[in-house]
């Protein structure tokens, strides 16, 4: 994930002040309504309302992997279904900051490149809320937290790079501004999308499909 939050106000409108790279993507608006807490939240960004290297909180070292606990009528790997983890490193606030929960949505890449979440549960993990409290007040750090997204019913997408989007809670009680605000964060890495893989109608990999075609009975003469 990226190493430092910063706070920065946003525009009233919502999210039109996040870096390009999260902007240009179509992110899901935060859980938490403003008036979850007093004073409502706000969005931030880098910088502002106050500056990333005095307000803020650290965060480093989580990871995104996909496996493939499931089996195929054969007995083989199958590689169309399988389970996101995304294992989220502590937070530690910084200065006077507080943190009070994060939302953790799973997104995928479309062909054009764009970015919306997935579309297993919407993107809900499998813990059954976006929402994940934290409660950490300064100096932390925050417990470490695991969460999944499994793709047993549905198949994993074809050709569609797979990647965490976050909102951070953080209140600020420094000096003599207060407020509390939600930042946005995503993971620094993705999981490259698994190759097209040509199925027959069980969704079996190419290899699977040539031993169910030798297994057909011959036909009687």
């Amino acid at each position: 994930m990226d190493r430092r939050l910063g706070l920065g106000l946003l525009a009233a409108a919502g999210l039109l002040a996040l870096p390009r790279r999260l902007d240009a993507d179509a992110n899901p608006a935060p859980s938490l309504p403003p008036y979850a807490v007093d004073p409502p939240l706000s969005g931030a960004g880098i910088n502002q309302p106050f500056p990333d290297a005095v307000y803020g909180a650290d965060h480093g070292g989580s990871t995104l992997v996909l496996s493939y606990p499931f089996v195929s009528r054969f007995g083989n790997t199958d590689h169309a279904h399988g389970v996101v983890t995304y294992r989220c490193a502590p937070f530690t606030p910084r200065n006077s900051e507080g943190i009070y929960g994060m939302d953790v949505w799973l997104e995928q890449q479309d062909s054009s490149g764009n970015w919306a979440p997935a579309a297993v549960n919407g993107g809900m993990p499998d813990q059954g809320s976006t929402y994940q409290p934290i409660n950490t007040p300064n100096p932390g750090p925050s417990p470490a937290y695991t969460l999944t997204w499994t793709y047993a019913a549905s198949a994993l997408p074809a050709n569609a790079a797979l990647r965490v989007f976050i909102y951070v809670y953080l209140y600020n009680q420094g000096g003599g501004d207060q407020g509390n605000f939600y930042v946005p964060a995503r993971s620094a890495r993705s999981i490259p999308g698994r190759p097209t893989i040509r199925r027959g109608s069980a969704g079996l990999p190419p290899r699977e499909r040539s031993i169910r075609r030798r297994s057909r009975p011959a036909r009687a003469t």
